[in-house]
């Protein structure tokens, strides 16, 4: 008959040079990371051993744990064919001498080699920069004429056509080669912040720490047990990013949820299963109180030498490649492990369980992340979205057409503010966003880049100024007529739903006033979206057909008075 085992859980820290407390056997299994909860700026790391227990107390002792942990979310749970009662889990931190030199010598010139590549990365670029520069004075005195000197430097180039063509091919190229080194650049600095860091634990003042989670037991009866210990711990971070990819024939598109996920905890994460989760742990869930504010004179604040250790090294490391850094404390789920025809731990004492508003993501494969800063692209949901395809453009500020489309986001799931990725026809055009969170079956805007089949134009036709009176005697007044035309013109094969938008000023100061505001085109909406002033055109372009709209506005104000906006 299968029994229960009893599991007694207390958390703590000590400095002991023996991991006993009193304990007989001490085993040291090899223990795996098998399971990671990553939040922004934190992760739940979750790690398991096996241990085959004869009848008697046990310190089972989880070794070389490298990355720093948050005590206070240590947790321990256990099944197996033993019958266990677990007293307690602690975290057990020793210094070592300093490590031998041949390591921190091999360390020291790995870093020296990167950090001549990321030189002549660099170098690099300044010759593409002034490549570029060059490049450019060529195009702009092109514009008028080819000097007689570049003839003779460039048999090729016989013409202006000739030349321009030459120097957007020789642009696009040195566009290309500055985008592979700055991520050369980005990566190789990565790594040299990773082993930085190994190198300064391994050489600082203090000598190399050693941690270890030491877990005290006793088996009332002998057999197996599988051991997890789960810890918090910092260096880590994730974020949202999509793949679009559009299909103007049915009318979808196809919307592909990533998670960049990225760690420099000192520990690569091989094969674990992993969970994305949008909780801040850092931040509590009660209210902060207001209390009495003192106001007293302003002492400087003195930080002991002492403070500078190893964690500062990798916060600083960390936040180098845009990763928070800080042990934080959570109250979550401490998964058990994989079921096995045993009997269940009985916790007889451990931390409250509690759920909160977070959502969780899992990533249905096993996946491993590299403890450089390397980022890992992991897959958490795919959803084709069905919406018509329509054109948006406003030329006062952008001289460009966007296309977009209106749809409506999964039953299941919530979509987190992030960078997209846009795909057409299967290559890539250019990214936008999703800007806020969209929760289950909400609609939203999704942009998908602009589209130069479609051109748009914004030409001002008239600015009148009229400030005098009969007879050329000065007005008190200014009046100022302003007219601009907006053209849309449609060069794609098919018809296509265009939105355009622009705006008349909007006073907010009665000696200023806006007059004799009219539109060639009647806008199908005035004061969009409750903004005052701005307007939007609503209408179908078939195929080589254009669409002009003027619009025109009178601005009075004092003679003397400057106007900011105008």
């Amino acid at each position: 008959m299968a029994r229960q085992i009893k599991v007694v859980v207390l958390t703590g820290v000590i400095f002991l040079g023996s991991i006993t407390l009193g304990f007989g056997e001490i085993l040291k299994p090899e223990s795996k990371i098998v399971e990671v909860t990553v939040y922004p700026g934190s992760a739940l790391v979750k790690r398991l051993a096996e241990v085959n227990l004869t009848k008697g107390v046990h310190s089972v002792v989880f070794s070389n744990i490298i990355p720093e942990v948050d005590e206070n979310t240590l947790t321990v749970s256990g099944k197996g064919t033993a019958d266990v009662k677990i007293y307690g889990v602690q975290v057990k931190r020793e210094y070592l001498g300093r490590s031998p030199s041949q390591e921190i010598e091999k360390l020291t010139t790995e870093i020296e080699k990167l950090s001549d590549e990321i030189n002549t990365k660099n170098d690099l670029l300044s010759v593409l920069q002034s490549e570029k520069e060059f490049l450019n004075s060529i195009k702009l005195t092109g514009e008028t004429q080819i000097p007689k000197d570049l003839m003779t430097k460039f048999p090729a180039v016989t013409d202006l056509e000739s030349l321009s063509n030459f120097i957007v091919k020789k642009l696009a190229n040195n566009q290309s080669q500055v985008q592979e080194a700055t991520i050369a650049i980005r990566d190789l600095n990565r790594k040299k912040n990773a082993l930085q860091v190994q190198l300064q634990e391994m050489s600082g003042g203090a000598g190399k720490m050693q941690r270890s989670i030491v877990v005290d037991l006793e088996a009332e009866k002998p057999g197996d047990l599988n051991l997890a210990v789960s810890y918090l711990v910092g260096g880590v971070n994730w974020t949202p990013l999509y793949d679009a990819r559009t299909s103007f024939d049915q009318n979808k598109v196809e919307l592909v949820f990533y998670g960049m996920v990225k760690q420099v905890t000192g520990e690569p994460w091989e094969d674990v299963n992993l969970f994305l989760s949008t909780a801040k742990p850092s931040i509590s869930g009660k209210m902060p109180e207001l209390q009495p504010w003192y106001l007293n004179p302003y002492q400087v604040q003195r930080i002991s030498q002492g403070s500078a250790n190893v964690f500062g090294a990798l916060k600083s490391a960390a936040e180098d490649i845009g990763v928070q850094f800080a042990p934080r404390r959570i109250s979550g789920v401490v998964r058990e492990a994989a079921p096995m025809q045993t009997m269940d731990a009985q916790v007889v004492y451990t931390q409250q369980e509690e759920k909160g508003t977070a959502v969780v993501y899992e990533v249905k494969r096993k996946t491993t992340v590299k403890a450089d800063g390397t980022e890992q692209k992991v897959p958490i949901s795919a959803q084709n979205l069905e919406g018509s395809f329509e054109y948006v453009a406003t030329p006062k500020l952008s001289p460009y057409a966007y296309l977009m489309t209106r749809v409506t986001n999964a039953k299941e799931g919530q979509l987190l503010p992030g960078k997209v990725n846009i795909f057409y026809e299967g290559d890539y055009v250019g990214s936008s966003e999703i800007a806020k969170s969209i929760g289950a079956e909400e609609g939203f805007d999704l942009y998908l880049g602009i589209d130069e089949g479609i051109t748009v134009k914004r030409k001002k036709l008239e600015e009148k100024v009229d400030d005098t009176l009969i007879a050329g005697i000065p007005s008190r007044t200014r009046s100022t007529t302003f007219s601009y035309k907006l053209i849309v013109e449609n060069y794609k094969s098919r018809k296509v739903k265009f939105h355009l938008y622009d705006q008349a000023p909007v006073s907010e100061n009665d000696q200023i006033k806006v007059a004799k505001v009219t539109y060639s085109v009647e806008p199908s909406k005035k004061d969009y979206l409750d903004r005052k002033g701005v307007v939007r055109w609503d209408f179908d372009l078939e195929p080589k057909q254009s669409k002009d709209v003027t619009l025109s506005y009178t601005v009075e104000h004092p003679r003397d008075m400057s106007v900011s906006g105008l």
